[in-house]
């Protein structure tokens, strides 16, 4: 009996896990496998399935007892239907035999039911898996819906898929006649007949043949290359050529005339899946590497998307075939996911195309990419401008576009380089070049944009590619069109050299400069002027220089041109040649500006053919050339140090000065004439701890706000500080600002002083009630603010001080109140006195005093203690037992007192001392006289 149970144990462990779909057994339900998979293309076998059941209407004559069983070894199986068929089955798992059984609600079978069947299985990771298509011959229906969803240009698999299954296996796009006539036979039906069932009235009855249903669609002239149909997938179409005015498709019958299935199509491309590369050229000898994307958001339905590669490589070399894990972006809210494969073994002058493909419960939609194979390196480039019409041409001082295009076989990475006269333009900032995209590193596109671009551009700028193979050249030459242009600047005769108004390669360039200069300040004026090479001359060209007053100058000067200048001084200059493309014009007299109410404004003109404008500037008496500074700290802060910001701007330029204040919690606003703070979100007004000071100045013509804050507690971030200057013509000259971030870190020269504080309120039953409240405060603030601090310890409000009397409120203690019996602390109770360190005693932790209090007039808890007769002192620890330790070591024939209490003498009281006041703050030095003081 135990063999056979053995047996029994052994074969249902060893047996083959397996899954099944069955069927019930009936005359009118009829199972088939394909046999003509293999001479399908290999594009579509992929995606029919073999086994084939198909229900004819008559099954259900006799009631069917189930539609369809998905039968494992396990509980772990999975029945997936159609989406369809969901509402019309009803789904019952058996747990004892492992079946899931599909039942009809309605006892009908409908065209919804058409559709893939898939039983499934997972144990120890090993999948078991089959799979059927079932099919509905219900005699009246060739297609399963007459209306679809919409379809876009990449819909279906490898193809365009027009999804027009079939309810039955019957339908073909052409079916032969038999030349016999006697053979086939046409049904007779009247009318009605014929209007009730037209699809069995229209089928011929052929002897010895299967039932034949031709189908097409419409429109039929798509160009396609290949066009397949299928019962279970529809219409299959390989690269055809769809109008995008067409709006929709039709499948139909000659058999069943009345059945139009409309599929709406919309030539918009959703981007269900997105290949990097669209077509690549590659050598023989080359790895390639293929990636594909898809997109989906959070409310993408029951199941994600798939995305794989597919498996039909060509007989080539498979390396990698991996897709990644979807990845979230919290921003967009949207997941991407990649997959890529990796191949080699392409053959010389072979063409090979790949697909990506997307599986959703959208549909089914794929990218291709065509892949041909080279026998030599080779490299285009290709250089466009989009901006212009005429390419070469851009106005003097605009910024000009290129578009740059490299095509590189084998893939490889690419180097550009950019020259003129033979120097690299790496370094000049207004030549900027950035990358707009990089196709698995074959196709290349760039953006090639030049700044402010002058004169001197109208020469060959060479653009060069360089691969990993070979290289390529190719030339552009700006047309410049446009007058000369003219720059100020200045030459202190002071300080040797030219102040620049500007960056000559700054990208925003402005009309109009200001120009601070210092008091008693000798300088001339400098106005360069850009030109052409072939320009005529000498040059025409001279300076306007004309006052104003402070309030009126940047105003006046916007509208001031050559000719509208009234009573202009013209400066005398002199003429330098820079180069061919540069002239510099000097003033030879110099210029001094000493009134802080008036300013200069500069023009330079140049004549030709009438007069022409190059460029204007203003100059006036300033604390410095910027027009606008912040003075603030340039070392690190630490706690207890205040912040002092400083702003000033020149009102030449400059309306108004804002000040931000960020305390780290709050943030607050205001500007130079405002009476308070006020909060940046709310505009209502607000208390802040920030002194505000609005100094005058006495000569020059500057507004200032200097701030100062308390002095600073919290370690690192305390928030910030912004300076904000509005411009009077932002148009012209624009707004500035300035932001102070405030961090602070620790004060290490505290920490010996809070160290001496916390032993000192370890023993606090020595202090007064207010002396201990002084030093918690002080200390615990401390550890607060100083949270780098390691062993954090805060003193509680009870800490030594539930019998400690008060200096202002002694004569309301209790008659009867119970004393602290430990002789470190006594109260200051009519009875009481202080005693100190300096009594004389010997070998005792604490002795009475026979002093009067004015004879320990000096003595302090804070003070250091000075050395008695006994060399004794007192020691205080944060770790140590609260009396106090005799220094001094005693005489080994001399028994030791227990520093048990009961040990301890009382100090005899004597008349009530005169009142003592508080202690003082503790000093972070320490005296030279006597021994250690109490902190």
């Amino acid at each position: 009996m135990l063999r056979i149970l053995l047996i029994i144990i052994y074969l249902s462990y060893y047996q083959t896990e397996s899954v099944q779909i069955e069927y019930p057994a009936n005359q009118h339900i009829v199972e088939r496998i394909r046999t003509d998979i293999n001479s399908i293309d290999p594009i579509f076998r992929y995606y029919i399935i073999p086994r084939e059941i198909q229900f004819h209407a008559d099954a259900l004559k006799d009631r069917l007892p189930f539609f369809l069983k998905c039968k494992g070894s396990k509980n772990s199986i999975n029945f997936t239907v159609p989406t369809t068929a969901i509402d019309h089955l009803s789904l019952n798992m058996n747990y004892d035999s492992y079946t899931i059984t599909a039942t009809l609600r309605r006892n009908q079978l409908r065209p919804e039911l058409v559709g893939r069947y898939t039983c499934l299985e997972i144990i120890n990771d090993k999948r078991s898996e089959t799979s059927a298509h079932v099919f509905i011959q219900d005699g009246t229906s060739v297609f399963t819906k007459t209306l679809y969803p919409k379809v876009f240009q990449h819909t279906g698999i490898h193809f365009f898929n027009l999804p027009c299954q079939a309810t039955s296996w019957y339908p073909r796009m052409s079916c032969p006649m038999s030349t016999d006539s006697r053979r086939c036979k046409l049904r007779e039906c009247n009318p009605k007949e014929r209007q009730v069932n037209e699809l069995k009235c229209n089928t011929p009855i052929c002897d010895g043949q299967d039932i034949c249903i031709p189908v097409y669609y419409t429109p039929s002239d798509l160009q396609s290359s290949k066009v397949f149909f299928d019962p279970q997938i529809g219409f299959a179409l390989e690269n055809p050529t769809i109008p995008k005015t067409l709006t929709e498709f039709i499948c139909k019958s000659d058999y069943a005339p009345s059945q139009i299935s409309k599929i709406p199509f919309d030539s918009f491309d959703p981007d269900y899946v997105q290949i990097h590369q669209s077509s690549l050229n590659i050598v023989p000898d080359e790895i390639l590497r293929l990636s594909c994307e898809i997109q989906y958001g959070t409310k993408v339905g029951r199941k994600i998307p798939n995305i794989f590669w597919f498996e039909d490589i060509h007989n080539l070399n498979l390396i990698a075939n991996e897709t990644e894990k979807p990845s979230f972006n919290v921003f967009t809210q949207i997941y991407s996911q990649n997959s890529s494969i990796t191949l080699r073994g392409f053959k010389l002058n072979q063409t090979y195309r790949f697909y990506c493909v997307r599986v959703s419960e959208q549909g089914v939609y794929s990218r291709s990419v065509d892949i041909t194979c080279v026998d030599k390196p080779s490299l285009d480039l290709e250089i466009t401008s989009p901006v212009s019409d005429t390419p070469d041409e851009v106005s003097y001082g605009s910024h000009s576009s290129y578009e740059i295009s490299i095509f590189t076989v084998p893939r490889s990475k690419i180097l550009i380089e950019i020259t003129r006269n033979g120097l690299s333009l790496a370094n000049d900032k207004r030549f900027e070049l950035k990358l707009a995209s990089d196709n698995e590193n074959q196709y290349y596109e760039y953006t090639l944009t030049i700044y402010n671009i002058t004169f001197e551009d109208e020469t060959d700028i060479k653009i060069t590619a360089k691969s990993s193979a070979s290289e390529k050249t190719k030339i552009i030459k700006p047309n410049v069109t446009g007058n000369p242009v003219g720059q100020f600047s200045f030459i202190s005769n002071d300080i040797p050299r030219i102040i620049p108004w500007r960056d000559e390669y700054e990208k925003n360039k402005l009309n109009i400069y200001s120009y601070g200069i210092y008091e008693r300040e000798s300088y001339r004026i400098v106005c360069t002027v850009r030109h052409r090479a072939d320009i005529a001359r000498p040059l025409n060209v001279f300076i306007h220089d004309i006052q104003c007053s402070i309030e009126n100058c940047l105003s006046d000067i916007i509208d001031r041109t050559c000719k509208s200048s009234s009573n202009p001084r013209l400066l005398l200059t002199k003429a330098n040649r820079i180069n061919n493309f540069q002239t510099e014009f000097v003033s030879i007299e110099s210029q001094i500006i000493d009134n802080p109410s008036i300013g200069h404004q500069y023009i330079c003109c140049y004549e030709q053919n009438g007069l022409i404008m190059l460029a204007k500037s203003l100059t006036a008496l300033a604390r410095n050339r910027n027009m606008f500074t912040v003075r603030k700290p340039e070392f690190s802060l630490v706690t207890g140090d205040t912040l002092t910001y400083r702003c000033e701007s020149h009102d030449l330029i400059y309306d108004d000065l804002r000040i931000i204040y960020d305390d780290g919690l709050f943030t607050y606003k205001r500007n130079r004439f405002d009476a308070e703070w006020r909060s940046l979100e709310t505009n209502q007004p607000k208390q802040t701890d920030i002194k505000w000071l609005t100094p005058t100045s006495e000569h020059i013509r500057d507004t200032i706000i200097e701030v100062e804050t308390s002095p600073l507690r919290k370690i690192g971030k305390n928030g910030f500080l912004q300076c904000m200057a509005s411009s009077k013509r932002p148009d012209v000259v624009p707004n500035i600002n300035d932001t102070y971030i405030i961090h602070v870190d620790v004060d290490e020269n505290r920490r010996p002083e809070m160290i001496r504080i916390r032993a000192l309120l370890c023993h606090s039953k020595m202090l007064s009630k207010q002396a201990f409240e002084y030093y918690r405060t002080e200390y615990n603030r401390y550890q607060e603010e100083n949270a780098t601090d390691e062993n954090v310890f805060l003193f509680g409000d009870d800490q030594g001080v539930s019998e400690l009397p008060s200096f202002d409120d002694d004569n309301n203690i209790p008659f009867n109140s119970s004393h602290n019996d430990d002789v470190t602390y006594r109260s200051t109770s009519t009875t009481d006195y202080y005693p100190t360190a300096s009594d004389n005693t010997s070998h005792t932790y604490l002795s009475q005093s026979d002093k009067d209090y004015a004879e320990q007039r000096n003595d302090s808890y804070l003070t250091p203690i000075k050395p008695n007769t006994n060399n004794q002192q007192r020691t205080i620890a944060a770790n140590l037992s609260d009396k106090l330790i005799p220094l001094n070591q005693p005489n080994k024939n001399t028994p030791t007192p227990s520093t048990t209490e009961s040990n301890i003498p009382y100090v005899i009281p004597k008349n009530r001392a005169p009142f003592r006041p508080p202690p003082p703050i503790p000093s972070s030095k320490r005296s030279g006289e006597g021994g250690d003081s109490y902190v």
